[in-house]
């Protein structure tokens, strides 16, 4: 059962980038840690100690040629505690970091929003060929591990997804339709954006 519930959090990041663009970057690496500790009266949640959330990035463009590039990354959320909060889960979908709640991760092939064990590791490829100046054709293949326990992450549920998709980056923002698979949904899936994410 989901009930209403109130929050009062600690909260601390860090962030280095040196991607060249926001969109469709061509050179560069991008780092993000987080750490966040949920309480409901500033010490404590539901009587016991608080729960937290880990999660750490890593993604970079490495240029073949002058429009090729193949761009890696990692990242991950990790839950800390019991009874962690409906709202506060990690979940997966989309393209882009936090399509519908902040924590969620982007997946290949999968579209809407699907809720993940307490711990969850991905592992990411992009292709991208640049035609042209604004538009790119990518093709992202994803692998994934989730448990409830993060020491027995290696044993968990193994999670894989793949698209392809065409981008442009117009005035209004990156516009982009991208076809996709994944076992997590087993079905096709398409994705569209149309431009800046909020």
């Amino acid at each position: 059962d989901v009930e209403s519930e109130h929050f009062l959090s600690y909260f601390a990041q860090v962030h280095y980038s040196t991607f060249d663009k926001g969109y469709f970057p061509s050179k560069g690496t991008e780092f993000k840690a987080a750490y966040s500790l949920y309480t409901d009266n500033m010490a404590q949640y539901n009587d016991h100690a608080p729960f937290s959330a880990l999660s750490g990035s890593w993604a970079s463009v490495v240029p073949v040629t002058r429009r090729f590039s193949i761009i890696p990354s990692i990242y991950g959320r990790v839950l800390i505690g019991k009874d962690i909060a409906y709202p506060l889960q990690n979940a997966i979908g989309g393209e882009g970091y936090g399509l519908y709640i902040p924590q969620q991760l982007p997946f290949a092939g999968v579209t809407n929003m699907e809720l993940m064990n307490n711990s969850i590791m991905i592992a990411s490829v992009k292709l991208r060929q640049r035609m042209g100046s604004i538009h790119y054709l990518t093709l992202t293949g994803n692998y994934g591990l989730t448990d409830s326990h993060f020491f027995e992450i290696l044993k968990g549920k193994q999670l894989f997804g793949i698209s392809a998709g065409y981008g442009m980056d117009s005035m209004f923002g990156p516009l982009e339709i991208t076809f996709g698979y994944s076992n997590q949904t087993d079905k096709g899936s398409c994705y569209v954006n149309l431009g800046y994410y909020f």
